[in-house]
């Protein structure tokens, strides 16, 4: 079977989006949002709203345990995370920052579309 086939594939290719295609935070304080933060090659989110974005993509899942299972395989680490002084540090997933994969595609000209 494929790589990406079953639980744990689905699981990852999420991961991925909502690290690169979700809205980011622009400062750290929007992570309490459930916004993906990057800072130093590193994408910080809360587990709970990597949950609640499966959630909403329709990923059945057998719980946080498991998704955490999966998501360690992509190299993602529990931290402990400073938003500032005012709020306690928040415990945060980690995962490395997902290479720019975006692709321009050049509109097509009339004469490529085969047109007049």
């Amino acid at each position: 079977a494929p790589e990406d086939a079953g639980l744990a594939g689905e699981i990852k290719h999420h991961l991925q989006q909502f690290c690169t295609t979700h809205t980011l935070a622009e400062t750290r304080e929007e992570i309490l949002t459930g916004k993906p933060y990057i800072e130093d090659a590193l994408v910080y989110f809360r587990g709970e709203h990597f949950k609640r974005y499966l959630e909403s993509k329709n990923v059945k899942h057998e719980g946080l345990a498991k998704i955490y299972q999966i998501i360690r395989e992509v190299g993602a680490r529990p931290k402990q995370f400073r938003i500032n002084e005012d709020v306690p540090n928040l415990a945060v997933w980690t995962v490395p920052k997902y290479p720019d994969t975006t692709t321009t595609i050049p509109p097509r000209t009339v004469a490529e579309q085969g047109g007049m």
